[in-house]
């Protein structure tokens, strides 16, 4: 069963690891019903992609998917 999840899993990640910022908008959304000044704020102000970056830049990615 977990290799099968495994692999199934390892076909469909996005494979620079990198994480869509629209995915804090429903964090913020809950956060805002009790901190008013969450509705103000924009998910960008939350990501820095630079992590992303570097590990693509190095060549981690392509070692990790074993990609050349």
């Amino acid at each position: 069963m977990i290799n099968y999840s495994i692999d199934a899993e390892s076909k469909i990640i996005e494979k620079t690891l990198r994480v869509d910022p629209r995915g804090l908008e429903p964090i913020l959304g809950l956060i805002a019903k009790t901190v008013p000044q969450a509705a103000s704020v924009k998910p960008e102000d939350f990501y820095d992609p630079r992590f992303f970056t570097e590990l693509k830049d190095s060549g981690f990615l392509k070692r990790l998917w074993g990609e050349s």
